[in-house]
């Protein structure tokens, strides 16, 4: 059996706060086939910086939002030993968050990916990072290659350069040789005309004119002149270059060799001159022959001196032309000539080490037979034009090695013809251009990227010149503007998309935020503005404007924006409803007690007198219990209505809860205040309600406090008002009762404690009773556990049944309700659920526990007990908490939920929804269902908010694998809506009704 493949370790590094999203990515992670991940974990962002920097991880994976530094700040700080990143870094942001990810992928980031709500990037984690990892080896390899060819270029003799393609000779690049010269590489770089700078006057003009010409052709650069040394010697340079072009043909640079040929001139210049001399002396001995014989032995003499130094020259000639086939041959490029037939005749060593073969096996042998199969057909169909025009540039082939690999090379030719124009051989000049291509390559490949990632966004992205002109536009920035790419490029931006307020005053763009961002060169992050569509209509935009920077100047901004016209209608909605009562419309508790408390303050500081009256409906449970919750909701609603019509302008109504309303009477004496009270009262006397066809009369009992120094808090002016509303109703109600402190009824009302004595002796009695309500699955494809809610009832002692909302809240008031809640646990333990313990399935039993209960810290130890003395599992309890009581005292309620849940009972959060803080502080707490509130259930079929908030909802306790359950479902439209929206449970009157808890006993799931 063959050994299995071994894995490849890789390092990591994961800077993430949330502990969720570390353990999903080290999950992640875990499976991949080829690689095994060494995690290292970072909480915060300086703590990563310093464990990057410590172990040198292969990839930093980091997320963008971190308690001390974000993203931005992390690559900052990890890029401060040098001007590169010491570790790749990948980056992970929220969906709102492209424009950062793009400002990071600027600042260093190798790539990044979009944390989405359903953690779908979680599967692309691994591939991704496989791909980074690979360019990473890439960049490397690519920048050995580059230190492999620069230290070639640098070791050869000649002086090589790069020049810039407009004939200015201002250099790009210079080889380190150009020291020879008395200059600096940086020097020569310097010189605003380059080696046309130290050219000797009398050579300049013609070697700019070869420059210009050459650059305007493309025609290849050959000429020799003379320069200046810094120490002011004199040297002759043969100066051989050429243009090099990308694919699209745009002249990149003028690549050159620079030849100190000063010997070579000076050896030719003296050759000159013994010629010149030679010719004089043959001239005058001829011309003096017959005259001078007698000087014959002298001109022989002469003679021989001379050939002796004719010999000596040509020995120098035969030296420097070994030294030009030296040249030939350890040139950087390749030469070669061939014949009519395309066979080699001359081959340069350089080339010769290209190729892997010896000279003898190249010479005579067709070029084509070195080509790979495409280039070498190319080749012969280019051959016979060749020989015809004489000339060939830039023509791209791919030699084939002698080992079979392939290298591209650059070939230009020109051919060399007799006098009556037949070719007779050519001067072939090869460039490898493998660096090149691969550069070319990956530039393409970054574009196409960046491409990609701009038009896949899902915001619009804009760019924009420091004019304020479109240079850019995304897919989705068109279809949110309704304009077409044609339109805006090049096309000022205010004028078009931004020149107006919200209330349609126009403003110049002198004041226009977006341009502010490469005006100032300060990023402007999620600005709310609106922007106009080609239509005329506005849009609110939430947009980030960031300046763009190339070397460090500014050339312009890019705006990210997106759509919020309906999040922020939703938003405003949702603030309206944290501050008010959803059925009613009203203001809520929550926002009538800061209104109190602001009240209470401002009569303890400036004086004054204002009062507060609290109001609770008579027989409001007769229309409830006759006709349905709907019929009390309607009542409420039309009860509210015809309050607000009896409120002066200052004063707030608020519904508190049931069938409760507060008013503040701001700036009214205690006589006032009465008036208006009794105006209240007879109002709602007066009031008929109508439900299908039936008419009731319903009476309201107040309770009025006035506001003055000696109230103490805002929670003292409630209890004196509820007071005094008590009393009301205890005088036969549909009365309103003012508050004094030495009040006789009032006194009679503290001392009686009439709701302490009645539930204390019901208990004492065992008078309270238990119901249960079935929690139903909603998807039928799934086996699911029977789930009951446990309800309680009060059993008078005429035998009739109270329900909790009347004496809970005094239970709670009086700190009843934690014995009450351990009655209620006790009795579900020792009967519904020890008869059922050994049922197959076995039922869950919902049981709620109070604020207080919550705060018990002897409740886990006592229902240790109840579960050990029963034999009853921990599984078979639910305990259900409000979010209001757990959001009160979040630590104590996550210690509490953590002792529950080491019991084995699941953790449910009720009413959830009804409070602002609803999502933070899930987080914190770690239960197992998620019931959310009637008020957002009831209405859901109609109402497309609540259906939002119920699916918002929804969605956050799955990806936190919480199930969620839907209370107060009364019709079968909304259990419809509910499946749709992929909620797990339900409960309300329309899928059973509430059942005595003895009738479980004969279940038929009990085997």
């Amino acid at each position: 059996m063959s050994e299995p493949v071994a894995r490849k370790r890789i390092s990591l590094l994961l800077v993430e706060d949330d502990q969720i999203d570390r353990l999903a990515c080290r999950r992640a992670l875990a499976t991949h086939p080829d690689y095994d991940f060494d995690l290292i974990e970072a909480e915060t962002g300086r703590d990563g910086v310093m464990q990057a920097l410590a172990h040198h991880p292969d990839l930093v994976l980091l997320d963008y939002h971190l308690p001390d530094l974000d993203g931005l700040d992390f690559l900052a700080e990890l890029q401060r030993e040098g001007d590169e990143m010491p570790v790749p870094v990948m980056m992970l942001t929220g969906a709102d968050n492209a424009g950062v990810a793009v400002e990071a992928m600027r600042r260093g980031a190798r790539d990044y990916l979009v944390k989405d709500r359903e953690r779908g990037y979680l599967t692309l984690l691994p591939a991704v990072i496989e791909r980074v990892l690979r360019e990473q080896r890439l960049r490397l390899d690519k920048r050995a290659a580059e230190m492999r060819f620069r230290t070639l270029v640098e070791q050869i003799p000649a002086i090589t350069y790069m020049a810039a393609p407009d004939g200015s000779g201002r250099l790009l690049y210079i080889s380190p040789q150009a020291q020879n010269l008395g200059y600096t590489a940086d020097e020569w770089l310097a010189l605003p005309h380059g080696l046309l700078s130290a050219i000797h006057p009398h050579d300049r003009a013609a070697v700019q004119l070869a420059y210009t010409q050459s650059c305007a052709t493309g025609q290849p650069l050959r000429c020799e002149y003379r320069v200046a040394t810094r120490q002011g010697e004199t040297r002759w340079l043969l100066d051989e270059a050429r243009i090099v072009r990308d694919v699209e043909e745009v002249p990149l640079y003028l690549q050159g060799v620079l030849i100190d040929i000063t010997e070579d001139k000076r050896r030719e210049a003296e050759l000159q001159a013994h010629r010149l001399h030679l010719e004089e002396m043959v001239a005058e001995r001829t011309a003096e022959l017959d005259s001078r014989n007698a000087l014959l032995e002298d001109a022989n003499a002469r003679l021989s001196r001379q050939i002796e130094e004719r010999e000596r020259a040509e020995t120098a000639a035969r030296q420097y032309a070994d030294e030009v086939r030296d040249l030939y041959n350890q040139a950087p490029c390749g030469y070669h000539s061939l014949d009519p037939e395309g066979r080699v005749t001359r081959i340069n060593d350089t080339e010769l080490q290209w190729l892997g073969y010896t000279r003898e096996a190249v010479i005579g042998r067709p070029f084509s037979e070195f080509l790979s199969p495409s280039s070498a057909q190319r080749f012969g169909d280019n051959f016979a034009r060749f020989k015809a025009s004489g000339e060939v540039y830039n023509l791209e082939v791919e030699m084939q090695r002698k080992d079979g690999s392939i290298l591209p090379v650059e070939v230009n030719s020109t051919a060399v013809k007799d006098a009556a124009g037949n070719y007779l051989t050519s001067r072939s000049t090869l460039f490898d251009v493998s660096a090149r291509m691969a550069a070319e390559q990956a530039l393409r490949t970054s574009e196409a990227r960046f491409r990609l990632l701009l038009e896949s966004a899902g915001e619009g992205i804009y760019g924009l010149d420091t004019q304020g002109r479109c240079i850019f536009v995304n897919d989705a920035a068109l279809e949110m503007l309704g304009y077409t790419r044609e339109e805006l490029i090049g096309q000022p931006t205010h004028p078009r998309i931004h020149h107006s307020h919200d209330d349609g005053t126009p403003y110049d763009d002198a004041e226009c935020s977006i341009y502010e961002a490469f005006r100032s060169g300060v990023a402007h992050r999620n600005m709310i503005e609106p922007m106009w569509r080609k239509d005329g209509s506005m849009m609110i935009a939430e947009y980030s404007a960031y300046p763009l920077r190339e070397n460090e100047v500014i050339s312009g901004a890019v705006l990210v924006f997106r759509d919020v016209t309906e999040s922020q209608a939703l938003a405003s909605q949702l603030a309206w409803q944290a501050s008010h009562d959803a059925l009613t419309g009203l203001v809520n508790r929550q926002e009538f007690e800061r209104r109190l408390v602001r009240a209470v303050e401002s009569v303890h500081r400036d004086g004054g007198i204002h009062a507060l009256c609290y109001l609770d409906l008579d027989q409001f449970k007769v229309v409830n219990d006759t006709c349905g919750h709907a019929a009390g909701d309607e009542l409420l609603r039309q009860i509210s209505t015809l309050l607000e019509g009896r409120m002066r302008q200052r004063d707030t109504l608020a519904r508190l809860g049931g069938d409760e309303f507060g008013i503040l009477l701001e700036h009214c004496p205690a006589d006032k205040a009465m008036q208006l009270a009794l105006e209240v009262r007879d109002a709602v006397r007066d009031f008929r309600f109508s439900w299908q066809g039936r008419s009731f009369t319903v009476g309201a009992s107040l309770g009025v406090a006035p506001l003055t120094a000696s109230v103490e808090s805002a929670a003292a002016a409630m209890s004196a008002a509820d007071a005094a509303c008590y009393v009301a109703k205890e005088q036969g109600r549909n009365r309103a009762h003012l508050y004094q402190a030495d009040d006789v009824n009032l006194a009679e009302h503290r001392n009686q404690m009439q709701w302490v004595s009645r539930l204390t002796q019901a208990l004492d009695d065992d008078r309270f009773r238990l119901y249960y309500q079935s929690i139903v699955p909603l998807n039928a494809g799934t086996a699911a556990r029977p789930h009951h809610e446990v309800l309680l009832r009060l059993q008078e002692t005429d035998g009739r049944l109270v329900e909790p909302m009347a004496f809970v809240p005094a239970a709670e008031r009086y700190n009843l309700m934690p014995a009450i809640d351990r009655w209620v646990l006790r009795e579900v333990i020792r009967s519904s659920a020890a008869a059922q313990r050994l049922a197959m399935p076995r039922p869950r039993f919902a049981v709620n526990l109070s604020g207080r209960s919550l705060l018990d810290e002897r409740l886990p130890e006592y229902l240790a007990g109840l579960l050990t003395s029963y034999e009853v599992p921990g599984d078979m309890l639910c305990l259900e908490i409000t979010e209001a009581a757990a959001v009160e005292n979040l630590a104590r309620a996550s210690q509490r939920i953590g002792e529950f849940k080491r019991l084995g009972c699941s953790v449910a959060l009720d009413h959830f929804g009804s409070g602002m803080s609803s999502f933070t502080d899930l987080r914190t707490l770690p239960v197992d269902f998620l019931k959310i509130d009637g008020g957002f259930i009831r209405s859901l079929a109609e109402d497309r908010l609540n259906r939002a908030v119920a699916e918002a909802i929804n969605r956050v306790a799955h990806v936190m694998t919480i199930q969620t359950v839907a209370e107060c479902t009364e019709t079968t439209a909304v259990v419809t809506v509910l499946r749709e929206l992929g909620i797990d449970h339900a409960q309300g009157y329309v899928l059973g009704m509430p059942q005595p808890i003895e009738s479980l006993a004969v279940a038929p799931n009990v085997v």
